[in-house]
């Protein structure tokens, strides 16, 4: 039966889930001992010795109590009768119900991969109102089902995929078919009333599972392979000989290094655009401009400056810049043209660009040696190296790693927790990927060989040049899954499958 203070208490469907649950999860009724009959008569008439006087103790037969005396025991020998009549009628006429075999409802019951389009079955291992059963399904969310018995199998098929990712529950009553009994002989006390079977009330039975997840689609990055590159069109810059040399910054512009006064054909004069922070320096030959993608100069970021670097966040630029006294100064500018410091003065022109190691610290060659310094330009801490071949240096986006062609053989520096990583002899041309591997080439004298780095430390050999060819000039593609290299002769790109 229903209680109303729980109704008031648990009205929401969840919480009425929950109570369902707890009231189908009560243990059936242990059967009857067949001896608790002779027990019970037993004790019956040890109760009615007990409360007869003592001197009808010696036999407790009604001819020999007084009236007075003998109406009391009689009455509560009958009721003890009645009682005991009773609950056995009770019990033989009670209607068996059904089982739901849990073991197979646990199957699906809490299940967390139930497949969309799964059908869900319940088995039951007593007898059942199928009919009524079937009727009083009901499954959470809303979904429209069919349902049909296999056997002893309730099987429900949604007539949809269900929602990938979702949890159901599906709420049912089993309601039991009388099963057949022995009817017991009535005592003569016995009333109509008292031979009626008790009805039986099932309680309700609640299933939950949740359905597989989505498939995930994969993401399949662009190809830069050569087998996917076509040639479209180019886009000249300038005209030939006005441009020196050029980088990208990270938010895809250019920073040109230029001829002073020559701008190209419908540019701006530098009055009329340029920003400089200063005049320009003595002897000044060439100049660092901003320039859209499509060539158009945008403004005039460092006068007298060349071998632009920009910064790994793309806010600021490290150049060089002519001072006076043949010598250059290397500073740092915004994207404005304004100069934010000025870090170190050099005597001599430098042929290699400065290298940003990650945000705070930049790298550089002079006069044969290694240089690692700050954003203020105070030299930061580092290994007092000399360099040799052609200076060349290259960090890593992804770390605190600085590829140095040392003057004792090529290594990669590690700057964090320190250490170096020896490299093959002769290897030149560093360029890091996206991903954090390191590319580099090991010229031979009618060869060259192609080496990939792992982190820069685990490095093999990838490729090898066929002879009388060399390359140079490594850049990774974005997706780090393809190097565009030059040979002796053409441009052409190089692919491997690591």
């Amino acid at each position: 039966m229903n209680d109303p203070e729980l109704e008031e208490l648990f009205g929401d469907p969840a919480d009425r889930a929950l109570v369902d649950l707890l009231k189908a999860s009560r243990p059936a009724a242990p059967p009857l001992d067949p001896h608790f009959h002779n027990y019970l008569r037993a004790k019956l008439m040890t109760e009615a010795r007990r409360t007869l006087p003592a001197r009808a103790s010696r036999s407790w037969l009604p001819f020999r109590l007084s009236p007075k005396t003998m109406a009391p025991a009689m009455a509560v020998v009958a009721a003890s009768f009645l009682v005991v009549l009773g609950v056995e009628i009770y019990l033989h006429g009670q209607t068996v119900a059904p089982e739901v075999a849990q073991a197979h409802i646990g199957a699906i019951n809490n299940k967390m991969d139930v497949g969309t389009g799964e059908p869900i079955v319940i088995p039951f291992t007593g007898p059942v109102d199928k009919t009524a059963v079937a009727e009083s399904v009901v499954i959470q969310p809303a979904t429209s089902v069919t349902k049909q018995w296999v056997g002893q199998n309730l099987v429900i098929i949604p007539a949809h995929p269900l929602a990938p990712n979702t949890t159901y529950s599906v709420t049912f009553k089993p309601t039991a078919t009388a099963a057949p009994s022995a009817t017991p002989t009535p005592a003569p006390q016995q009333t109509p009333a008292t031979r009626q079977t008790p009805p039986v009330v099932a309680a309700p039975v609640v299933v939950h599972f949740t359905t597989v997840r989505p498939p995930v689609t994969p993401i399949v990055p662009p190809s830069f392979k050569s087998t996917s590159v076509a040639y479209g069109y180019d886009s000249r810059l300038a005209d030939a000989g006005t441009i020196l040399g050029t980088s990208w910054t990270p938010g895809g512009q250019l920073l040109v290094t230029r001829p002073v006064g020559q701008l190209g054909p419908g540019s701006p004069s530098p009055s009329a655009s340029a920003t400089p922070s200063g005049p320009p320096a003595p002897k000044a030959t060439t100049d660092v401009w901003l320039m859209s993608s499509l060539g158009t100069p945008v403004r005039l970021l460092v006068p007298g400056g060349s071998l632009p670097a920009a910064a790994p966040s793309g806010r600021v630029v490290a150049a060089w810049q002519t001072a006076a006294g043949n010598q250059v100064n290397l500073g740092i500018w915004d994207l404005q043209g304004v100069s934010q410091a000025n870090l170190v003065t050099i005597g001599g022109i430098p042929d290699q660009a400065p290298v940003w190691i990650g945000e705070d610290r930049i790298a550089y060659v002079d006069q044969g040696r290694l240089h690692i310094v700050d954003l203020h330009g105070t030299q930061a801490s580092g290994p007092a190296m000399r360099v040799g071949g052609h200076g060349h240096l290259a960090a890593s986006p992804l770390a605190a790693l600085l590829a140095v062609e040392a003057a004792e053989g090529p290594v990669v520096l590690d700057l964090g927790a320190g250490g170096s990583t020896t490299l093959p002899a002769g290897a030149t041309g560093f360029a890091w990927s996206s991903k954090g591997d390191l590319a580099f080439v090991a010229p031979h004298r009618a060869s060259t060989d192609l080496f990939v780095a792992a982190d820069g430390k685990s490095y093999r050999k990838v490729a090898s040049s066929p002879d009388g060819q060399t390359w140079s000039d490594l850049n990774w593609s974005p997706d780090a899954a393809s190097l565009l290299l030059a040979t002796t002769s053409t441009t052409g790109l190089f692919t491997s499958s690591w």
